[in-house]
């Protein structure tokens, strides 16, 4: 894929996450959301379940932006967008290494592949025919470098965790299909499908509860302080699991028409 030079601050386009994701990196390259390569042995990480505050690695907040597809903060818009909703752990992470372009320039970022096992399947849509998957990797948000790769730094965007190894999550997940190649570059190719999560707003840390744990790198007792009133995150926080089910449920129930369309998305991303 040709790289181009852009500034600094890096732009993701999400789709998922946040986090999982079409994404456009420091050198103005694009990938839409695909499935996790085999990971690398270069930085292996295994979980380890994590039920109190701890110390966290440094995590930068800012370096980069992000921009999503799909609607994600209201109940209504996890119901309409989402497949299903799980309590995930992250149980790995791996560098996927960065194009020599990069290396030569001495800055860019260097993407994770992060495996993630559900743990527990709280909602699925009822008109979801696949079925929600035990296991399932995608790319994030990892490292970004300035000044060769040993200024490497651990890097994330505002207002969504940073997604740990050994942490616990609550995310709605979608199957990613685009129907656009070249959505955002005529030379991206064709992105295979994949499970991910919606984006930054559709993801809470759950540690005992909802919205304790990892956010933007750091522990937070309350990962919804900063959302509006119509956010899901915060109506679900300190509430319990079976509150989020029977909310999602109500609201489906109540609501035919929010439904995504099962084939490829298209290019606006609703």
């Amino acid at each position: 894929m040709p790289r181009r030079k852009t500034s600094w601050i890096a732009r993701i386009l999400l789709t998922a996450a946040g986090l999982s994701t079409a994404l456009t990196g420091l050198i103005g390259c694009t990938l839409a959301p695909q499935p996790a390569p085999p990971p690398s042995p270069s930085k292996p990480a295994s979980a380890t379940p994590s039920t109190e505050p701890e110390q966290l690695p440094d995590v930068d907040i800012g370096p980069v932006t992000t921009e999503e597809a799909l609607s994600r903060t209201t109940v209504s818009q996890w119901v309409k967008q989402a497949d299903f909703v799980a309590v995930v752990q992250i149980t790995s992470e791996a560098q996927i290494p960065p194009a020599q372009s990069e290396i030569k320039r001495r800055e860019g970022l260097i993407m994770r592949t992060l495996t993630a096992t559900v743990e527990q399947l709280v909602w699925r849509h009822p008109t979801l025919h696949k079925t929600p998957p035990t296991t399932f990797s995608f790319i994030t948000f990892g490292w970004a470098f300035k000044d060769g790769l040993s200024s490497q730094r651990r890097t994330g965007a505002q207002d969504q965790p940073y997604l740990l190894p050994g942490h616990t999550y609550l995310m709605a997940i979608r199957w990613f299909e685009w129907g656009c190649p070249g959505r955002i570059d005529p030379q991206d190719k064709p992105s295979p499908p994949t499970w991910a999560p919606l984006g930054s707003g559709a993801v809470t840390p759950y540690e005992q509860q909802l919205g304790r744990g990892e956010f933007e790198g750091r522990w937070t007792e309350d990962a919804a302080e900063n959302d509006p009133p119509n956010s899901f995150r915060r109506q679900m926080q300190t509430r319990s699991i079976a509150w989020v089910q029977e909310r999602l449920t109500q609201v489906a129930t109540q609501n035919p028409h929010l439904r995504h369309s099962p084939g490829p998305i298209d290019c606006v991303g609703e």
